[in-house]
């Protein structure tokens, strides 16, 4: 598999309601949540004074930090800024 964020990175996010201007593809702010069988997380990306975009996502697992890898792989496709990428 392909992890397009380290998970390190994406628990240092999300464990602060962050809004962080030293991510690769611009300035971020979002959260997440979830309970049991879901989790959802949803951010929105500033990568310029004139392009910005929210991504939103909910799954129905309980895979640790699953919905922000979703959204943070949106964020690294429509910006083509790949942070970081390892294979498993």
């Amino acid at each position: 598999m392909t992890e397009i964020f380290p998970q390190q990175l994406i628990e240092a996010l999300v464990a602060r309601e962050i809004a962080d201007a030293t991510l690769p593809f611009g300035i971020v702010q979002g959260h997440n949540g979830g309970g049991p069988g879901y989790q959802a997380s949803v951010f929105h990306l500033r990568a310029s004074e004139d392009r910005t975009m929210t991504v939103c996502a909910m799954c129905a697992s309980e895979c640790p930090g699953l919905a922000e890898r979703l959204v943070f792989g949106v964020f690294a496709e429509l910006t083509g800024c790949r942070a970081a990428r390892t294979a498993e």
